[in-house]
């Protein structure tokens, strides 16, 4: 009986394998992809098998062997798609009846944690939406806005309200209507809610359902009013449609120290089982938020909007001057790391102290090491502002010359 020549994939295989618990040469095998290379051989070794079959070649007894490759790997696809359906059936009964009423106009919508505001101002009926953030003692609000085009527009370029923090984040395409996705877009500045706060908190944490690598997210929905609502949601990592697999060692740290030398099957990244399982839906789905495109997304009012970036740009602009006023009154005090953004392009407010703060410049030149701190800022903050007086002179310079 004859030999299948498809053997030599499964030996090319086996031998790259054994290679690869050689130490000195794992890394360089991983770097060029070797454990990988058992995609390839091993579903075309299994496939040309077939093939030397039906040329009648070898013995049709040799076609059990793929049909078994494919057959099991099929079947314990089927298998695990069971798995998954009772688990997604039961995540989706904890969510059951649990609702939280939200009214746009009388609350504000506060991501405090796990999620990100712009997917929702983006997907569902929100002209604005708010994130929290109290890592190392300093609470802040940022709110995320959709706005017309025209004041992305206006501001996208503002050197001064991107030093004020507003930022024009992106613009919402629309897939059905290119038109209608060049009339939005999303903006955000530090802004704390002035609406009572619904508050929203994501967990997650990694599991096994048998074998397969589970995420389970917990979402909990807090009022002001004491009123929590918890919310459960799962996302699974399931086997690719085809058979895809790894054959060899792979670093399990970062540092590239520690290997695991096996044989496994690539899965596809973690998304939800069923759509109701997604923690976005739920959340959605609990809050009442309906998903909605572009043409009927509500916009914040253009007029409010400059406003409060003109507000914002103004706090801002008080803030550094107060610092500033601070270092020129008591030159040794304590200031943060670079605190100046937005007076280096008010040449205004800058000229009204150029004075004292070139004498504040000498003066803690002569303290030595005591203020050399507050003195480079000083002068930083000089050089910045000269800097771009010089750039708007070469623009204007270049204007009036065409």
């Amino acid at each position: 009986m004859r030999i299948p020549l498809s053997l030599l994939y499964f030996l090319a295989v086996f031998v790259l394998f054994v290679v690869q618990q050689v130490p000195g040469l794992r890394l360089v095998l991983f770097l060029l992809l070797v454990p990988y290379w058992s995609i390839f051989f091993l579903n075309a070794g299994f496939l040309t098998l077939f093939i030397e079959v039906i040329i009648r070649r070898i013995h049709y007894c040799w076609m059990f062997p793929a049909l078994l490759w494919f057959g099991g790997y099929y079947s314990w696809v089927f298998y695990e798609e069971g798995l998954i359906a009772e688990f997604s059936a039961a995540t989706s009964a904890k969510n059951v009846g649990k609702t939280i009423r939200f009214d746009p106009n009388e609350q504000s919508l506060v991501f405090a944690r796990g999620y990100g505001a712009i997917r929702y101002v983006q997907r569902y009926d929100l002209e604005e939406a708010f994130e929290f953030n109290g890592v190392g003692g300093e609470n802040r609000y940022r709110v995320i806005r959709v706005t017309d085009r025209a004041i992305c527009d206006k501001f996208r370029r503002d050197k001064i309200a991107v030093a004020a923090g507003v930022h024009v984040m992106t613009d919402i395409q629309d897939r059905s209507s290119e038109n209608n996705g060049e009339q939005l877009c999303i903006i955000s500045m530090d802004e704390p809610p002035s609406k009572r706060q619904i508050r929203t908190y994501l967990t997650s944490f990694e599991d096994v359902l048998e074998n397969i690598p589970v995420i389970k997210t917990t979402t909990t929905v807090k009022t002001v009013d004491g009123k929590e609502v918890i919310l459960s949601g799962a996302s699974v990592a399931r086997l690719s449609k085809f058979p895809l697999p790894v054959v060899g060692c792979i670093p399990t740290d970062k540092y590239i120290e520690d290997w695991n030398c096996s044989v496994s099957f690539i899965r596809t990244n973690h998304g939800p089982a069923i759509k109701e399982n997604d923690w976005e839906y739920i959340l959605a789905t609990s809050l009442g938020l309906q998903a909605v495109s572009v043409r009927k997304h509500k916009l914040y009012n253009q007029q409010d909007i400059e406003r409060l970036i003109a507000e914002t740009i103004e706090s801002a602009t008080q803030a550094e001057l107060q610092i500033l006023d601070s270092i020129l009154s008591d030159p040794l005090v304590k200031v943060g790391n670079d605190p100046f953004l937005i007076l280096p392009y008010r040449k205004d407010l800058m000229d009204e102290r150029q004075r004292k703060i070139v004498t504040t410049i000498d003066y803690l030149a002569d303290l030595n090491d005591k203020g050399k701190k507050n003195k480079l800022l000083l002068d930083s903050l000089l050089e910045r502002g000269k800097f771009i007086e010089r750039e708007k002179d070469k623009r204007r310079s270049a204007i009036n010359y065409h």
